[in-house]
């Protein structure tokens, strides 16, 4: 609901398509997430399944005041996807990542910010953020004088703004952390799992 500028008149009732986009986008994620578990697995994984959710979730945010119905369809099939693929990218290099907080946050927000930049419509954008006439801009896939692939620019530029900075700021906070031997754990809680000496024994040996 942060995402509403305007309150009044039309702001209000575009609460309800926030409601209903966060809701799609999580739900459609959720079942990505399933779909996927299920063909590489071979049975359904409820930490992945509620992970899918929170995937969704966080793809959401950018774009549930501006993009349309079926927008947030498909970016929460997209975010599914992206959590998947890198979930099962930080088991393969063996990085132990407790609660997948890189393919929830990193993932679903690379997802809804691009997805915004293509789904968006001018009408939604001129209430949930600012009319500027006929230079307000929409996404990639409608037609708005010619400025359609002005928002994704803008939202790609964003993207790589804001993870420089956060590789930057992250390098210099736990790099010094490394060289002083304070990020790894001990040796009986590597080999036994983070997830099981933090979180008790419900999470599956994913790296077996």
């Amino acid at each position: 609901m942060g995402t509403i500028q305007n309150f009044d008149g039309q702001g209000v009732n575009a609460l309800g398509k926030i409601a209903v986009n966060t809701t799609i986008c999580a739900t459609a994620s959720a079942i990505a997430v399933t779909l996927l578990t299920l063909y590489n697995e071979k049975h359904i994984e409820p930490y992945s399944v509620v992970n899918g959710i929170c995937t969704g979730l966080a793809g959401s945010s950018a774009g549930c005041a501006t993009m349309t119905t079926e927008g947030a369809l498909v970016t929460g099939l997209l975010c599914g996807a992206m959590y998947f693929l890198l979930s099962w990218m930080l088991c393969s290099f063996k990085i132990d990542d407790v609660t997948d907080v890189a393919p929830i946050h990193l993932g679903g927000g690379m997802v809804g910010i691009i997805s915004a930049a293509f789904f968006t419509t001018r009408s939604f954008y001129k209430i949930a953020v600012l009319d500027s006439g006929s230079a307000t801009p929409c996404g990639a896939f409608y037609v708005c004088d010619g400025l359609g692939w002005r928002l994704f620019v803008a939202n790609l530029i964003f993207l790589i703004s804001v993870s420089a900075w956060s590789f930057v700021a992250g390098l210099a906070l736990f790099l010094p952390l490394r060289i002083m031997s304070l990020l790894r754990v001990d040796k009986i809680t590597e080999d036994a799992g983070l997830d099981f000496m933090s979180g008790g024994d419900v999470e599956l040996k994913r790296f077996n």
